[in-house]
């Protein structure tokens, strides 16, 4: 028996091949960018409630909610391991204070944000006492706010329309 024809792959056929595993590989990637986003942002709205459970504990065992440490106009900014966010929560509650996954480099208002008020500030229920307002701006998947943003208000100020997830507790 003989062969006439040869067997193998014409040019264009290897660059039809490449061309197509190079565009499922970029499929591939923005998806897989979408997904980073998505979970980067499951870990900070898991954070905060994280976060809401210590402050509530020591609330509890203080009768107070923990001063911060004062790094922007009174908000206690937590941008990763190893900073002071919330201080008082570490020894007790945390083995390492949760932090913000990308940290604050990647925008002017980035990190995990921690405010203690004073009773009757901005409008809020003096009776109810002393509070705090916790949340992120950094939300990475979705529209400001986050739909899972419990959102905290007072009568003198809404703290929803600046963050991208914000929530608030009393002592009260």
């Amino acid at each position: 028996m003989i062969k006439t024809g040869k067997k193998g792959f014409t040019l264009i056929e290897l660059l039809m091949v490449v061309a197509t595993i190079a565009l499922f590989a970029s499929v591939m990637l923005a998806n897989m960018n979408i997904s980073r986003k998505k979970a980067r942002d499951a870990k900070r709205i898991s954070d905060m409630y994280q976060i809401q459970k210590a402050l509530n504990i020591y609330l509890d065992k203080y009768e107070t909610f923990p001063n911060g440490a004062n790094d922007f106009d009174g908000w206690d900014i937590g941008c990763g391991s190893g900073d002071s966010f919330i201080a008082p929560l570490k020894p007790e509650h945390f083995t390492q204070v949760p932090a913000d996954p990308n940290g604050c480099s990647h925008t002017a208002y980035a990190g995990y944000m921690y405010h203690h008020y004073a009773a009757g500030e901005n409008g809020c229920p003096a009776e109810r006492g002393e509070y705090y307002v916790i949340g992120f701006f950094d939300a990475e998947f979705s529209e400001r706010p986050h739909p899972q943003s419990p959102g905290f208000a007072c009568s003198g100020k809404d703290w929803k329309e600046g963050f991208d997830w914000v929530a608030g507790g009393y002592e009260n």
